[in-house]
């Protein structure tokens, strides 16, 4: 039965990450997406389902009997999207990706553990796995089996996260920014000087706050949105037209901008620092460059550009590459740790009766085969027979559970996942 595990999935792999869109559920609340999975359920003979949608990836996680054939594929993903071209098979080999039995369980510790993402190690898959099979088990979507297989994809990844190094070492722009930021150690109170108010900037802040820097001043083209910004940091708003006008303290410049054009030119730069010709670190995120080459060139500072970013990110990414190998072995050391104690759970499903066939039994034994014999017997005598009976239930029941652990040395494998 491990074989009714499978995955279908649309990824990065497979598709532009703009097109996957189109194979996720659509809706406006939790409700209408339970009663989306439902019928989906229902119409696929699927006896349970965890949906998960990321950024870059959308899987189908089921436990089911149905044969996965290129007519349930285009059933299936025709359901969610009407619009999807189910005549085509073609259209959905070359995107749909399956995987049965224990390869579906391997490639979910695999998602899980970041190694298939997009950006190698980022944490932030584990919790929407994590996520997903809540939501299904809070609505009843999905049961024992895919609860079996949640647990160990669980314990699989914390492993991967805790014994291996393929979070380490940022990726991320704004976070290697302020890595090397922190490397200039600058005085914090000095002042921080930012040129445009957008996403990428204010991504900066938030580090930077964490960092516990202080005195933030914000230049940008328009006014409204400067002082949001600077509202945010408790800082000052400034026209860009303002720029090298005006006396402001600093040591660093995080600028990132649409210009088309440097907007710190070699003679803005100059008026910014007046007499202060002290090392400055100048962080320029903006494509292409804000900063005038000039500026580099003839003044004391330490620039940092988006191209040298770019190259420290790649090494960190080939970095975080490197522990996918160390990863894979924890994972090859949990799969039969998952077949183990999905065979353990079919065992004591097949064996549910069995404590009610014994209960069964001994009333059976001690009212109608016995029943008579035992009530000319005085209470001691019924009484001890009673216990004795009530024994041989309790250990009868207990052999075959402890049986079956024995045997799938289940023991030595919760020890090892724990």
């Amino acid at each position: 039965m491990i074989e009714n595990f499978k995955v279908l999935t649309v990824t990065h792999h497979t598709a532009k990450v703009s097109d996957i869109d189109q194979f996720i559920i659509s809706n406006s609340n939790d409700l209408e997406l339970v009663d989306k999975i439902e019928a989906l359920k229902e119409a696929h003979d699927v006896d349970e389902l965890v949906y998960l949608s990321t950024c870059n990836r959308v899987c189908y996680i089921l436990f089911s009997h149905a044969e996965i054939t290129d007519g349930f594929i285009s059933s299936f993903f025709s359901m969610i999207n009407p619009a999807l071209e189910k005549n085509e098979a073609e259209y959905f080999t070359n995107r749909v990706s399956i995987y049965e039995g224990i390869e579906a369980a391997r490639y979910m510790f695999e998602v899980s553990g970041s190694i298939d993402s997009l950006i190698v190690g980022e944490r932030e898959i584990f919790r929407q796995v994590r996520a997903a099979f809540d939501f299904s088990n809070q609505y009843r979507l999905m049961g024992e089996h895919l609860k079996i297989l949640e647990k160990v994809i669980i314990q699989c990844s914390k492993k991967i996260y805790t014994t291996t190094r393929i979070g380490e070492k940022p990726l991320s722009i704004a976070a290697l920014a302020t890595e090397l930021i922190g490397h200039a150690k600058l005085n914090k109170k000095d002042g921080v000087l930012f040129i445009g108010a957008g996403e990428t900037n204010q991504l900066m802040a938030k580090f930077l706050i964490k960092k516990e820097f202080e005195n933030f001043s914000v230049f940008n083209r328009s006014i409204d949105n400067a002082m949001s910004f600077a509202d945010k940091l408790k800082g000052s708003a400034h026209s860009i037209e303002n720029l090298g006008k005006e006396s402001i303290r600093f040591n660093l410049i995080v600028i990132a901008t649409a210009a088309t054009k440097p907007l710190l030119t070699k003679e803005s730069y100059e008026a910014l620092i007046g007499n202060d010709h002290d090392l400055k670190t100048i962080v320029d995120l903006s494509v292409p460059r804000n900063v005038d080459e000039e500026v580099v060139k003839n003044f004391n500072v330490n620039y940092i550009s988006i191209d040298h970013l770019k190259e420290l990110s790649a090494k960190n990414l080939d970095f975080r590459k490197q522990e996918i190998s160390i990863a894979k072995v924890i994972i090859k050391k949990h799969l039969p740790i998952f077949k183990s104690l999905f065979s353990q759970r079919l065992l004591e499903l097949a064996l549910s009766d069995f404590p009610r066939e014994i209960k069964m039994l001994k009333a059976k034994t001690l009212d109608e085969i016995f029943g008579s014999r035992i009530a000319t017997l005085d209470e001691n005598s019924k009484n001890l027979i009673f216990e004795m009976m009530d024994y041989f239930e309790k250990k009868t029941i207990s052999i075959p559970m402890k049986s079956v652990k024995k045997n799938l040395n289940t023991t030595k494998s919760m020890e090892f996942i724990k």
